[in-house]
């Protein structure tokens, strides 16, 4: 049975992770709860702005949710591996939604700015941590461990899906409507999604004795650290795109470039998911980072708005392998009883690394141009295969 397993190729080997017991349920409600995370930060600047605040303020605002999100993933992740997915799911999926509806009103009613950052630092601390419970959660769903690397890259594709689909979706309903009732959906999406995937996860996350704390593992600090690494180079390449469009008269086309830069990642991991892994999981990790690196170079010599999101797609493509690979890892190396807890970290991790990178590639290009900060992402790039090649030496780890 393995043996017929292992010989699975393209969609023959994706079917038989999605088709998997319990596993199309659990997909739908991750991927719908999910998509909130690629709305929020874009919703709560439109919300401002058509209310006639500062950029200033927005700007605060979004990174009081990206602060929240940051700092609360690892608790709710220990919490959720001590006493389970439905004790913290279910009542963040009521709070999250309760929070968001109020940082839509309040900021919509020209409310002191103080409250407005207040709830939107809060709407991002109970954003229910449904990324890390399903890749907790693939080890019980999907048995055969041949099959683990493709559940991992369909994981990192939905990922990229939020992303994709987040953005255009909030820009359609607040053209229909307003940012307010695009944040109210995105509001309900997160909170349905959220108590759907408890409902379901409840019965399938088998909770093991804690012998202690995720960080205790050295192997896992080593993988955060590139994950923070790498949050760094998304973020340095992040910012350089309005720069880079405002050089060329067209400020909004930045987030058409990183869309595409996303659909590069979920093309990427599809067709990583769909082939049998051959080499070991850090090597399979070292080539997509520094793949990655070297597919970033075409970004300094772009010409025009349409070949950079060319280019973005190329460079996007070996994201969600690199992630599918660092989840395959985090997983093996990750201490008894704190599985989500290392998945949450992860999060946090990318986030707080963003964070710096946006900082300093908008300070590069203050100093420079839009190219200084796409040098940096490239640099943080091979530092991230850097960190990889250590670390497989180091361990000697197989597949």
């Amino acid at each position: 049975m393995s043996t017929d397993v292992e010989s699975l190729r393209g969609v023959r080997r994706l079917r038989a992770v999605i088709g998997a017991p319990g596993v199309r349920g659990l997909l739908l409600a991750r991927s719908f709860g999910s998509l909130p995370i690629g709305m929020i930060p874009l919703g709560i600047i439109l919300l401002l702005r058509a209310a006639g605040r500062s950029y200033a303020l927005a700007g605060i605002a979004d990174g009081g949710y990206a602060l929240g999100l940051a700092a609360m993933q690892p608790v709710f992740g220990r919490l959720i591996d001590r006493i389970g997915m439905g004790r913290v799911l279910v009542p963040l999926g009521l709070l999250f939604p309760g929070v968001l509806v109020a940082l839509a009103l309040v900021g919509s009613s020209g409310a002191p700015a103080a409250a407005t950052v207040a709830l939107a630092l809060l709407s991002g601390a109970t954003v229910p941590p449904l990324g890390a419970c399903m890749r907790t959660l693939w080890p019980t769903l999907v048995s055969t461990p041949a099959l683990r690397p493709t559940a991992f890259a369909i994981d990192a594709t939905l990922q990229e899906l939020a992303f994709i689909v987040g953005p255009p979706l909030l820009a359609a309903l607040v053209a229909l409507a307003s940012p307010r009732v695009a944040l109210f959906a995105a509001a309900g999406g997160g909170g349905v999604g959220a108590i759907v995937f408890a409902s379901r996860a409840h019965a399938r996350h088998e909770r093991t004795r804690r012998t202690g704390g995720a960080l205790r593992s050295a192997g896992v600090r080593r993988l955060l650290a590139m994950s923070a690494v790498l949050g760094g180079a998304f973020g340095a390449t992040e910012v350089a795109m309005p720069a880079f469009c405002e050089r060329h008269g067209a400020r909004p086309a930045a987030g058409l470039i990183l869309a595409a830069l996303a659909l590069g990642s979920a093309c990427g991991g599809a067709f990583f998911g769909a082939r049998a892994p051959r080499v070991p999981a850090p090597r399979r990790l070292l080539v997509a980072l520094g793949g990655y690196a070297v597919l970033l170079a075409p970004l300094l010599v772009a010409p025009t708005i349409p070949v950079m999101a060319v280019f973005a797609f190329f460079s996007g493509m070996p994201i969600a392998p690199a992630f599918a690979g660092a989840y395959q890892l985090l997983d093996r190396f990750s201490v008894p009883g704190a599985v989500t807890e290392t998945f949450a970290w992860n999060t946090t991790c990318l986030f707080v690394g963003a964070s710096g990178g946006t900082a300093l590639g908008g300070a590069l290009i203050v100093g420079g141009s839009y190219r200084a900060s796409i040098a940096l992402a490239i640099v943080l790039g091979f530092a991230c295969a850097l960190l990889v090649a250590g670390y497989a030496r180091g361990t000697q780890l197989d597949s």
